[in-house]
Order: C-alpha cells, then structure tokens, then sequence
C-alpha cells in the first residue's frame, strides 16, 4: 500500500477501503507479519466514545496516530468482545502497564 507498509488483508486501496466498510483492515511493515496495526472505522455508539477519548501516539519520525484510553480497550475486550484472542489481550495490556 506504501513504501514502508503493507495490508495483510487486502491487496490494493480500493479493496482495503471497500473491506473496512464492513470489517477491519490490518497492517504491518513490508516483509512482516508481526507484529500489525488493525484499524477499524467507527460504526456504533461504543466506538464513537472510544474515539472520543483517544489519546495521540507520535511515532519517531512525528507521524501520529490516535488510539481509545487503554482502560477502554481493556473493558471493551473484556465484556463486550469477549473472544478468547480478546481476553488474551486484554490480560496482557492489564500486566504490561499494570504500574502505569
């Protein structure tokens, strides 16, 4: 999709924006599968709140992205996702910034 990443889900813009319209979209450096970045587009009253809280990460280079608070990425894995992947994450986001 660019120089720098890839779309491990679709193969071109117009597939990955016409995917995103119904499920999320990954992405990872070129020649990587791990780790990637999903993204997501709001469709529901839960994800606008999300968003509507984020937080700005800056990368190195000053490009930013926005994510939901990670106590809401928590809560929502938890008890409103609930599959087995999500609890796996949602364990490992509380131990890795659990003095945070």
């Amino acid at each position: 999709m660019t120089k720098h990443f890839w779309c491990l889900n679709a193969e071109t813009p117009d597939a990955a924006l016409k995917l995103l319209r119904e499920d999320s979209i990954r992405f990872a450096m070129k020649g990587e599968i791990i780790p990637n970045i999903e993204l997501e587009a709001c469709r529901n009253v839960v994800d606008f709140l999300t968003i509507s809280e984020r937080i700005k990460v800056v990368f190195k280079n000053n490009q930013y992205i926005f994510i939901p608070p990670l106590e809401m990425q928590i809560v929502y894995k938890e008890e409103v996702s609930k599959s087995e992947k999500d609890l796996e994450d949602a364990l490992h986001l509380r131990e890795v910034f659990k003095e945070k």
